[in-house]
């Protein structure tokens, strides 16, 4: 019997995973579009995974967020694995934590970047 692989697609970060359009700036701040999806994890724990409004809109399913976590996987353990100053026995238990992520259900969608631009307008720093 082949064996079946789990689904993932890529992280590119500052970008949303479904159709790469840019949701974050330079500074890792939300622009208008974000949106962020809660989940939870097998063992209890809440995370966020960040989509644009638009995909959000067409809807994402248990098994999306599933993809987008294990391609974010991915891009944890490359960056583990070339960061030079960490220590090997620190680079194993960094990427077992990681890999151990799992998402069980999704709670909630925020619409992160539309709150964001409120508070900026309301504190002046947007017209």
């Amino acid at each position: 019997m082949p064996k079946i692989e789990k689904l993932k697609i890529e992280h590119k970060p500052l970008h949303c995973p479904l159709c790469e359009k840019r949701f974050m700036n330079i500074l890792g701040q939300p622009l208008p579009n974000h949106c962020q999806i809660r989940c939870t994890t097998t063992s209890g724990n809440e995370m966020d995974l960040g989509i644009c409004s638009d995909c959000v809109e067409t809807g994402v399913s248990l098994e999306t967020c599933q993809a987008i976590l294990e391609g974010i996987k991915d891009f944890w353990v490359f960056e583990i694995n070339n960061n030079r100053q960490m220590k090997e026995d620190e680079k194993i238990r960094r990427k077992e934590f990681h890999n151990s992520h799992r998402i069980s259900d999704v709670i909630r969608v925020y619409n992160t970047g539309k709150e964001a631009s409120v508070k900026a307008k309301k504190k002046g720093h947007l017209k």
